[in-house]
């Protein structure tokens, strides 16, 4: 029996119009693209975000990296700028967690040559990083942040304050000389912020 799958409305380029055939033993459903095109998609790629489009995003994103702007040549190479640039727009446009949370790029944005102007050249190290993650990505929401300025600036970092500041539990930890897993285990029990960050054996 075909196992069948609750569906978003919408998914990426994709809108589920109506339950198809089966593809095997998975539900598929037929679905418009913004392009115009319909096409039968197995429920559990829409479901997990996994196809976006009918195909149409692939063969865009084949075109701009044919653009003359000296960070991308034939044979393969791409700046890392120009990757930073060119993963950020296929998040938005294919990750379910993405589009569900309304996390879209800017208008200017669609160019890599204002993109490129606004933020720079990605420093070594380094990648792009939305300052408020509740937000999508613009100039003023932007920066290029290291692998550990990241980490802390995800949305499920839990923070705690504690003597007028207010740091990630891995921040307390390294200010502290604690170690993380030590914080992370009171941080769970629900212990009082004092005994969370306390150095030492508790009592």
């Amino acid at each position: 029996m075909a196992k069948s799958y609750d569906v978003p409305a919408k998914v990426g380029r994709l809108t589920i119009i109506k339950r198809g055939y089966n593809i095997g033993k998975c539900a598929a459903y037929w679905c418009e693209c913004e392009c115009g095109n319909c096409k039968l998609i197995r429920g559990t790629f829409l479901r997990l975000g996994q196809t976006t489009s009918c195909g149409c995003l692939q063969r865009e994103l084949i075109r701009e990296r044919k653009t003359k702007h000296g960070h991308t040549k034939f044979g393969g190479y791409v700046s890392p700028t120009y990757s930073s640039w060119s993963n950020m727009r296929r998040r938005c446009r294919e990750f379910y967690n993405y589009t569900s949370k309304g996390i879209v790029v800017c208008e200017r944005w669609n160019s890599y040559e204002n993109f490129l102007s606004d933020m720079g050249e990605r420093p070594k190290g380094m990648t792009l990083d939305r300052i408020d993650n509740t937000k999508g990505y613009y100039k003023d929401n932007c920066r290029w942040a290291t692998p550990r300025e990241q980490a802390n600036n995800q949305s499920n970092n839990a923070r705690l304050e504690y003597k007028g500041e207010t740091h990630t539990l891995a921040e307390w930890s390294r200010l502290l000389g604690i170690s993380y897993e030590v914080i992370k285990s009171r941080y769970k029990r629900r212990m009082p912020v004092d005994k969370v960050l306390h150095k030492g054996q508790l009592r």
